[in-house]
């Protein structure tokens, strides 16, 4: 069974997702996790990027980020483009993780854009996180700051 977790940025899914890896019976995909691999290591992926958005989006063979990052963030198209590459691959790769997995009672699929990738269509059941908005203000400055302070 294919259980969806979503919610929005600061929600606490990563939380949920965390207790829900500590139960041998359930195996969980973290699709922005799976998202960043599947950039760095898919030829189809690689060579499409490439070709929407120019050789700058590879340094050698890491995706470089932070220029893709600027490059579809200025445009709701190209910030489709990018969607358009990369979604169907993640959905492959979450469908074979499935597969992998069928010994497992449940399989948790966390994805904070289930419903608008459409990736919800293949949940048996979604799991919806919610948290009032000051607080998922305060958990994203915080998550900020630690990053800052790391680099």
């Amino acid at each position: 069974m294919i259980v969806g977790l979503t919610g929005g940025i600061g929600s606490g899914k990563t939380t949920v997702a965390e207790v829900f890896k500590k139960l041998d019976s359930v195996a969980v995909y973290i699709a922005d996790i799976e998202a960043r691999k599947i950039m760095n290591s898919s030829d189809v992926i690689r060579t499409q990027l490439l070709q929407a958005f120019g050789k700058e989006t590879y340094k050698k063979i890491e995706l470089n980020r932070q220029y893709l990052a600027n490059t579809v963030f200025e445009s709701e198209e190209k910030l489709t483009i990018l969607n358009n590459i990369v979604h169907p691959e993640v959905k492959k790769h979450f469908l074979d993780f499935a597969t992998r997995n069928t010994d497992k009672a449940y399989v948790l699929y966390e994805s904070a854009i289930l419903f608008e990738s459409n990736s919800s269509q293949q949940c048996d059941f979604v799991i919806s996180v919610f948290l009032d908005k000051e607080e998922r203000i305060k958990r994203v400055l915080e998550e900020i700051r630690l990053l800052k302070k790391k680099f």
